[in-house]
Formats: C-alpha cells, structure tokens, sequence
C-alpha cells in the first residue's frame, strides 16, 4: 500500500510520434509540479529521442520508450528499431505498465491520447484502476482537430469510452474565451464535468533553464535579429526555406533552429542557403528555444502550441504558419488568436520568401492591441489541481505532513 505520509509521486505520460511538443510540454509540466508547494517526485515517460538532452530539475527523471514516426498521412511506424509497428507497440505496452507499476504513482497524467498511441496505455490503465490507488488525469491542448474529424476519431477508438471509465478529470490547458473545448467538440454532459480549464502554459524569463547557456548564440547576435523556429523540424522545410531566402531589414540578422527530426538532406541545403548570404545561421537544435524567442525582434514559427504559448508569454511579433495536415489543429488555433490581435499567420500554400519579407519590413513595434486579455497562468492552475486531488489522498500542502519521512 502507498503510504500517503511520503513524498507523493507524480508520472506524466506524452506520446512523441511527430515533433517535440507533447514531450516539451510535459517537460514544462513536470518542471512545474517539482517546484509546487508538494515537492513530489515526477517520472516522466516519453519516446522521444532526445529526451534526456531536456533540462531536469530535482526530483524529475525520465523513462524513455522506443520512438515512433508519425507519416504524414497520419500512419505510425517505427522511427529506428527495424521491426513492425505491433511489435514496437507490443515492447511499448509493457515497458509502460512495468514502469508505471514500479513507480506506484499516486497521480498520472496523459497528455492528449486516452489510451495512448495504438492503445498502448490500455493494460496500464486497466491495471491502475483494479487497483484504485492512482488518479488519472487527461491533460489537453485547447484545440485538437476539426470538431467534425474528432466526432469520428474519438468515437472508433473508443476515446470517449476510456475518458468515463479510466479519468477523474480533464485538463484542458487554454482559456475557453479563446477556444472552449467542451463546447466546441459537444463533450457529453459528464465528462463535461471533468473538464478544468488551466488557462494556456505561460512562460517567463525565471523558466530558462538555468543549465542552459546558449553558447551557440555568435557574437553578432547582439545584433537584432529574427527567428525562426519549427519544432522537430520533420515537416518544417517550406517554412526554413522561405525564411532564409526572404530579405531581412538593414542591420537585422536571421536564426533558424531546425529541430533534430529534419532530414540530414534537408539541413545540408539549408546550411548552403545560410553560407550564401551574411547574417543567416542555422541551428539544428536546443533543447529549450525560450532563450532565443526572448531576445529576438520577431519570430516566424510553425504553430505549434508550445510555440504560440512562448511567443504570446513574451509578447513577441509573430508570423504563424500552421501545420495543416494531418491535422487542422494548428491552423484553427493561429485563426483565433489571428482574430484576438495576438499574432499575424499565412496559411502555408500561400507562404514564400516575398511574404516573410514583408512582414519583417512591417515591423510596428510588437503584436497590435489584443481585443482580450487571456489566461496564461495554466502552470500555476496545474499545480493547484494537482496539489487538490493528492490532498484527497492525504497529503497536504507544506514541509509538516513530510518531516522525517519524506521518502518511501
């Protein structure tokens, strides 16, 4: 049994098919939950390959799965093991239920797949709940495709299913005056229930990685200069591309980060195209691009949602270009906040070197005047629900209920 006098334990599970942003964000998320008032342990589990390159606090680890692919017609495969994908999901499934019963969590977290990629979470929550030792939480981007794509998505793979029978809540990590989830998608009155809305994952100049220390900055960035930033980088060749052939204001520099899922190929190209003209560089990846966005004049970015959270954090002029398939979440996303004031976007077959020219020409001085203030206080609201239902556990907030025995 868990003793509820120790350190609680929290696991956060993201599945890591195309990209870098579900495992970034439960990187963010459990750097967050570290630093709360509970100070638990948190175990991160995530295929990412890059994973144990991300900065870690105390009391954060990580497990890391055999990675995954996600093709652009929306198909998963093996992204280095040579096998097929059941058996890589077969080798998932059971390093997930082996980890997530060695770890004893008394809270787990899943970010955006209820039952993980192929259903690889299934026995993990069977046996959670047989059990009935851990609360499970569903966390969720505030967009996830057209209402219409999700209706026939969640239904054949029995998503809504798994969300009654395994989740006590929903976090919905965006403010519905932006984007309301619940209504959006028609979520059925109970698990309507369940939904919190965090607001959107803010960030500040204290959520720098303190290990992190940019080196790969050239002395002629102090110099203004724009960035461009694409995530993994896997599908984000247009955007690189038309960003470095684009003419940039006179005495402005440019910076591209890749991602470290661009094709060898395509980074050889894009280096060339740097070379050829002065004030270009190329980065093929940093662990934490915050840095970067902080001190940069403007940025041109996928829409990503941990990109769109930094870049609206800092109040950053942005150029959004969406991911717009397999999926249309990017795109309904940067069409709101497009319409809030918060950030410019071109749909990506209208995008070319002349149209980021000529957004880095019209620079006003930062975002225009957002018609709303939005809630950006999500890691704090993620903390505060956290903190609630472990102390339905009986933990309490504060150095007392730990004193001498704040490990198991």
């Amino acid at each position: 049994m868990i003793s509820s006098v120790g350190r609680p334990r929290i696991a956060l599970y993201s599945h890591d098919t195309m990209g870098l942003g579900h495992m970034r964000r439960n990187f963010l998320l459990g750097k967050a939950l570290a630093g709360s008032n509970l100070e638990p342990n948190v175990l991160l589990l995530s295929g990412a390959i890059d994973a144990k390159s991300f900065y870690m606090p105390q009391g954060v680890d990580c497990v890391t799965l055999p990675s995954l692919y996600k093709e652009q017609a929306g198909k998963y495969s093996s992204r280095r093991l040579r096998m097929p994908l059941e058996e890589l999901i077969s080798i998932r499934r059971r390093i997930l239920r082996n980890s997530v019963a060695a770890f004893d969590p008394h809270l787990l977290i899943v970010d955006a797949a209820p039952l993980g990629v192929s259903g690889e979470l299934d026995s993990t929550l069977r046996q959670l709940k047989a059990e009935g030792r851990t609360t499970c939480v569903l966390g969720m981007r505030d967009v996830w495709d057209e209402p219409e794509a999700i209706a026939r998505e969640w239904v054949s793979k029995k998503n809504w299913e798994a969300v009654r029978t395994y989740y006590d809540q929903v976090w919905v990590y965006g403010d519905p005056t932006v984007y309301d989830t619940a209504r959006e998608y028609q979520v059925e009155e109970d698990l309507a229930a369940r939904v919190r809305y965090t607001g959107y994952l803010g960030r500040s100049a204290e959520s720098i990685a303190p290990t992190v220390d940019y080196a790969e900055m050239p002395e002629s960035y102090v110099r203004p200069f724009s960035l461009c930033v694409m995530g993994g980088g896997q599908d984000g060749m247009c955007v690189a591309e038309a960003f470095l052939e684009a003419s940039f204001p006179r005495g402005q520099a440019g910076l591209l980060i890749t991602g470290p899922f661009m094709s060898p190929n395509d980074m050889e190209k894009l280096r060339g195209l740097a070379a050829a003209r002065r004030r270009l560089k190329v980065i093929d990846f940093v662990p934490e691009p915050l840095s970067f966005i902080r001190k940069a004049e403007s940025v041109v970015s996928m829409g990503g949602y941990n990109a769109v959270c930094e870049i609206i954090s800092f109040g950053k002029r942005a150029l959004i270009v969406p991911r717009v398939w397999p999926r249309k979440e990017q795109l309904i996303r940067a069409e709101r906040l497009r319409a809030l004031g918060l950030i410019e976007m071109t749909h990506p077959d209208d995008l070319g070197p002349d149209v980021i020219t000529e957004f880095l020409r019209n620079d006003r001085g930062g975002p225009s005047r957002p018609s709303v203030r939005i809630n950006m206080d999500g890691l704090a609201k993620v903390s505060a629900l956290a903190e609630s239902l472990l102390a339905a556990k009986g933990f309490e907030v504060g150095a007392t209920i730990f004193g001498g025995k704040r490990e198991r």
